[in-house]
């Protein structure tokens, strides 16, 4: 199953199954100022929290 992995600029991450909305985005920043979005299967995944850039990266966005 896919999964999305946001990474937050402070370094905290999120991982959702679905695009979240910008308000969201914004609740689970905790004072971040940007986020990359990385679209992960399993294996991709499992390296990504091992801080290993795996992935198709989708986009970074600013945060208001």
């Amino acid at each position: 199953m896919k999964k999305l992995f946001y990474g937050y600029s402070n370094g905290k991450y999120s991982i959702h199954t679905n695009f979240i909305s910008n308000k969201t985005i914004k609740r689970e920043s905790n004072g971040a100022d940007r986020v990359s979005i990385y679209k992960c299967n399993e294996i991709d995944l499992e390296q990504m929290l091992n801080g290993v850039l795996s992935g198709k990266y989708i986009t970074t966005l600013a945060i208001n």
